[in-house]
Parts: C-alpha cells; sequence; structure tokens
C-alpha cells in the first residue's frame, strides 16, 4: 500500500512497488481511507508507505493506528523534508524511513533490511 496526498506521485510509487515486488499494490491519497482499507482486512496488506507530511493526519499517526490494526505490518515513513533520521522512524515504530525523492535500488534496499522480499525479475537500477 502506498499512501500519499500528492496524486502526481502516486501512480509513480505504486508502479515502482509493484515492480519491485511483483505485487499488486493499492494507493490512497487519503490516510484516513487507507486506514478504514486496513481496518477492514488487516492481512491483506504485507507493507505500507506512507507520506509524513499530509492533510488531516500525519504519517507518523497513520503509523500509530495502523499497528492497532495490523500489528505485524512493515511501515515505511517517506520525507520530503530531510528532517527526519532513520533511528527517529525506527524508534517511532517504522519499519525504515525513505527520504525522497528515493530512486528504485533505495526502496529495494529498504524493504531487504526489513525483510521484505522482492521480485527477483524486479530492475537492478
Amino acid at each position: 500500500m502506498i499512501v500519499d496526498d500528492n496524486p502526481d506521485l502516486l501512480p509513480l510509487m505504486r508502479d515502482m512497488l509493484s515492480e519491485l515486488r511483483g505485487a499488486e499494490v493499492e494507493s490512497y491519497a487519503s490516510p484516513l481511507e487507507a486506514l478504514a482499507a486496513v481496518a477492514a482486512d488487516p492481512d491483506q496488506f504485507e507493507l505500507v508507505v506512507t507520506d509524513f507530511q499530509m492533510p488531516r493526519m500525519n504519517g507518523l499517526e497513520l503509523g500509530r493506528r495502523l499497528r492497532v490494526s495490523a500489528p505485524a505490518l512493515k511501515i515505511f515513513l517517506a520525507s520530503g523534508g530531510g528532517f527526519f533520521r532513520e533511528e527517529f522512524a525506527r524508534n517511532a515504530g517504522f519499519s525504515g524511513l525513505l527520504n525522497k525523492p528515493f530512486p528504485l535500488a533505495k526502496l529495494r534496499d529498504a524493504l531487504s533490511r526489513a525483510g521484505v522480499g522482492s521480485n527477483p525479475a524486479a530492475l537492478t537500477a
């Protein structure tokens, strides 16, 4: 799952993750919609990449609430602000931090460090 309020980034991030994982990826422009989707079927999702800065609920709060419905969910915080460090994200319960813009290789490495496999046929860029 991808959660980002920027409609221009959603298709790009969805395609990157789909290419890397070889799986269907759902995308949400609203953190409230993403939260409802996970609450409705907590086992449907393996991982979430969420933006930090979004209206009505930031990525930190979304991550906290997602953990209530799906404690084993791998959640990555994505931020373009550059004011978060990996240690902060991990201490806040995230599986990792992705500083925007991030290339496919950075996403692949972050997923690998968190124990989330990738599609073996994915790009090696």
